[in-house]
């Protein structure tokens, strides 16, 4: 049986933080194959979309994941804050690094800041996240 594009993304999306259920019980909720499940997240991952394993914590991620994880998100940045800032130089990007760096400290450190940051670009995409759209309100305004 063929399923529709649509319907696929909607099943894989069910695989991301926050919830990560492991394909075994999205399958179960969902009424498919568990093989279907997992051919489909294996075509996704081929094409260079991320996609990691059943983990919310970046340690469970294989290195493929994180390679990728911070491809997508490191080509985003500088083409977002050239565009948003309109000023690809030194001091914008000094300006946007320290305002994470804050974002870092009020977190709690690093860790526990990457991990919240990871959670919204899955579930909210990197440009339209939270914690990227605060970064760049911010950079914007010490730039003033």
């Amino acid at each position: 049986m063929g399923y529709l594009t649509e319907r696929k993304q909607a099943v894989l999306r069910k695989l991301l933080p926050p919830c990560n259920p492991t394909v075994a019980d999205l399958a179960k909720e969902e009424g498919l194959l568990t093989a279907a499940i997992s051919q489909w997240r294996k075509a996704t991952q081929a094409r260079g979309q991320l996609l990691p394993e059943n983990s919310t914590e970046s340690e469970g991620w294989s290195m493929q994941d994180k390679f990728n994880a911070v491809l997508e998100t490191a080509v985003l940045a500088e083409v977002e804050l050239a565009e948003y800032c309109n000023c690809p130089n030194k001091r914008c990007v000094i300006a946007y690094e320290c305002v994470h760096t804050s974002q870092f400290e009020r977190f709690g450190g690093i860790h526990a800041s990457s991990r919240l940051c990871l959670i919204e670009c899955f579930t909210q995409g990197y440009v339209d996240s939270t914690l990227e759209a605060e970064a760049m309100r911010e950079t914007k305004e010490l730039l003033q």
